[in-house]
């Protein structure tokens, strides 16, 4: 018998890390999703350059009409009546970046801001938020694209690249939380406002030898998206209530607290027993572990007075 329960172990030790990584992506932090998937993408432009770097001379105009051309078929065309059969372009395109220059400075901030609004906004909105305000931005700046002064001048750009996404999400948790202080190497704490204005700044200057104006203005929506959330946040109209619902009964249940809990009495006419000390251990367990996911679903500010001072005192036995 001992001898089956080790090989047992040692299988399932072994499945193990395959389980990790699928929950990781799959049921995990929407913010890791996020940015497996830019990764994902971004390899697959390249290999898609390298493969016609190597049908086709690097010097060659066949090279730089090719490569456009698969652009095209995952960003977003600025024109119609191409943008019509290639609308879920304006999906597609919000995750693809060209250069790693892009690529870096996205994935950077988005690492960091994400994990601000998960922290006080909770991980549900993260995702719809960074598509809402993609998606804005592509989609008012191909409107704005059809006056005639674009066309002629600016007709062959396409948009690409998470900024719009990522300046919405900085814009939201900026205005909401401007003086929130973040602790910088070198620097010690920093306001958020003042980060965000350093980020904005440094990507003009990075982005000045790029003239592609597309993705400047589909930036400009999203940041004006993420400004606008916000501003009805405050007003208690969340943009993001709707997917949250959908998901909620798609995926999963919404994380109920236990708010009516047996508390520990510290007067006893008699002393606990064995079990009925683990019993009262573990329900304090099970209710605190639902109060963290509820904070991780959707924020700390989500949680009620009596779910707080829980917390305060379950963290302090713990």
């Amino acid at each position: 018998m001992e001898e089956g329960f080790s090989n047992e172990d040692d299988f399932s030790m072994k499945r193990q890390p395959q389980i990790d990584m699928r929950r990781a992506f799959m049921g995990g932090n929407p913010l890791h999703q996020l940015i497996s998937i830019i990764l994902g993408v971004f390899l697959l432009i390249q290999f898609a350059r390298l493969v016609l770097f190597l049908a086709l001379p690097s010097t060659d105009e066949h090279f730089s009409r090719a490569f456009h051309a698969v652009l095209t078929w995952m960003g977003t065309p600025l024109l119609f009546p191409e943008i019509l059969y290639k609308c879920y372009t304006i999906f597609t395109g919000i995750f693809i970046h060209v250069t790693i220059l892009s690529l870096v400075f996205n994935v950077i901030a988005l690492y960091i801001f994400g994990r601000i609004f998960i922290e006080f906004l909770g991980r549900k909105r993260l995702l719809p938020l960074y598509l809402y305000a993609g998606m804005f931005g592509s989609l008012f700046t191909v409107l704005l694209w059809q006056l005639s002064y674009f066309q002629q001048h600016h007709s062959h750009l396409v948009i690409t690249g998470a900024g719009a996404s990522v300046l919405g999400i900085m814009a939201t948790i900026t205005l909401l939380y401007p003086n929130l202080p973040l602790n910088l190497l070198f620097l010690g704490p920093v306001r958020l406002k003042y980060i965000t204005l350093f980020y904005l700044a440094l990507d003009m200057v990075v982005h000045t030898h790029d003239l592609n104006w597309a993705v400047y203005t589909a930036q400009a929506f999203g940041l004006i998206f993420g400004i606008s959330y916000a501003i009805l946040f405050r007003r208690g109209v969340d943009l993001t209530s709707g997917w949250v619902r959908v998901n909620d009964r798609i995926f999963g249940k919404k994380v109920r607290v236990r708010t009516k809990v047996k508390m520990y009495q510290q007067q006893q006419q008699r002393p606990l027993t064995d079990d009925q000390y683990n019993t009262r251990k573990r329900e304090r367990e099970a209710t605190l572990d639902e109060i963290l996911d509820k904070i991780s679903a959707t924020g700390m500010n989500s949680l009620s007075h009596r779910e707080k001072e829980l917390l305060e005192r379950y963290s302090r036995e713990f």
